[in-house]
């Protein structure tokens, strides 16, 4: 599926400049593989900042046969919450290794006589999305699926990736991150910046970048100063991207994004690049796209295995050509005491009351005891009326457990390197509730 030449230049630091090569990176390799296959169980958490590290750990877990698991991130809360999926953690940073049990890579042997494995179709890795109220969903994705990606954006994008270095400001634990920095960088043989991206003045100058990133970094670049980055393309995928974020990049970077639309059990859906405002999205080479009688997404696609018709959460209207808009997306639903609540609904009635500030609804645990739980970015004293007046409005249109009793306020939701809210750290908000 993946052919590497001794030329192939896998990597290089963005502190230095040093490039890795794929001899050297074999040989790396090479050095875990017997200590791996002794590792009890099949399953193999990957916990890496550096992408360089990550990439060696996930082809030595797919030379031994074992499932590399890609955690939501690193954080030590989130391997013990998932600690069922995995039974060793390979990583690169030493607090995990003493505070669970993880192992950092072996040093290289400087063996040149072990060579790569062909990887094949059937191999899986393990993924993790929020769920529609944020809980991680563990999602199975055959290497399948990723080779017929990434081989369609080798063809779409062939004259602008041509020739550059893959920078990336998502993290590669995420399906955008893994497919466009480090298995299309693979597939394409071309070499990526080891380290993730903070901040735009952190892009390299005099390298001809591709530059792979979110509506996160993209919608904070107003007053970035860039005039000797060489960008190629820019991506950006993670969530919705503001037609002024688009105006912003071209104007910085002399890109409109390409925006990606998809998830991780489906991968890319569509693209678009919004020269001007409501722009359409055009399904990718592979993909075929429908809409139902309620106007929600159908999709057949390679990506996900899917060769029948599968219908997603997504509102889509169709032109004649085959194109769409996002229309927004079905209600959330989730029980509350055997009541079937929409998050949508709840999360709607309370932004209309709060003149549109932004907000999240999720569902929190307290005593044992599902509730839901409001995160608000802006000031409690500012509000258009008192908390209390609305949960009374609410009380007029939603069931009594729909109408949330815990509510807090912060300057900004917190969002990710995927450009999307962060759920774990709503939770957090909420951690000291006991009654």
């Amino acid at each position: 599926m993946f052919k590497f030449s001794s030329q192939y230049q896998v990597c290089e630091s963005l502190l230095d400049g040093t490039p890795t090569f794929w001899p050297e990176t074999q040989s790396y390799i090479a050095a875990q593989i017997s200590w791996l296959q002794e590792v009890e169980g099949d399953r193999i958490a990957l916990c890496f900042d550096d992408t360089y590290e990550f990439l060696v750990a996930l082809l030595a877990t797919l030379a031994v046969g074992k499932t590399p698991v890609l955690l939501p991130n690193n954080l030590l809360g989130t391997l013990r919450d998932l600690s069922a999926e995995y039974q060793q953690v390979l990583t690169d940073d030493a607090g995990l290794v003493s505070a669970c049990g993880g192992a950092l890579l072996q040093p290289s042997a400087g063996d040149s006589t072990w060579q790569m494995p062909e990887l094949t179709p059937e191999q899986t890795l393990v993924l993790f999305t929020s769920g529609s109220t944020g809980l991680p969903k563990c999602i199975i994705k055959p290497l399948a699926h990723i080779h017929a990606e990434v081989s369609d954006l080798t063809e779409v994008f062939a004259e602008v990736a041509q020739d550059t270095v893959a920078a990336a400001s998502v993290s590669h634990q995420h399906l955008y991150g893994l497919l466009f920095k480090v298995f299309w960088s693979l597939y394409d043989q071309r070499p990526f910046l080891r380290q993730q991206i903070r901040f735009p003045e952190a892009l390299p100058d005099g390298k001809r970048l591709i530059f792979i990133t979110s509506p996160a970094l993209l919608s904070r670049m107003d007053d970035v100063d860039l005039p000797n980055v060489n960008v190629s393309a820019v991506f950006s995928s993670g969530g919705p991207l503001s037609y002024d974020a688009a105006v912003s990049s071209h104007n910085i970077l002399s890109h409109y994004p390409f925006e990606v639309f998809g998830s991780t059990e489906t991968g890319g859906i569509a693209l678009r690049q919004q020269r001007n405002g409501n722009q359409w999205w055009t399904p990718l080479p592979q993909v075929r796209v429908q809409a139902d009688a309620d106007q929600r997404i159908l999709l057949m696609s390679p990506y996900c295995g899917a060769d029948t018709w599968q219908q997603g959460d997504d509102l889509i209207e169709l032109n004649q050509i085959g194109q769409f808009m996002l229309k927004g997306r079905v209600d959330r639903i989730i029980k509350l005491e055997e009541k079937r609540i929409s998050i949508t609904q709840v999360e709607r009635l309370i932004g209309e009351a709060v003149n549109g500030l932004p907000l999240k609804v999720i569902d929190i645990d307290v005593s044992g005891r599902k509730q839901l739980g409001v995160v608000i970015a802006g000031n409690e004293s500012t509000l258009p009326m008192k908390t209390s007046a609305i949960r009374a409005l609410l009380a007029d249109h939603v069931e009594r457990i729909a109408v949330p009793r815990r509510w807090r306020f912060v300057d900004e939701l917190p969002i990710n390197a995927q450009g999307k809210v962060a759920y774990d750290q709503l939770r957090a908000l909420f951690e000291e509730v006991t009654a």
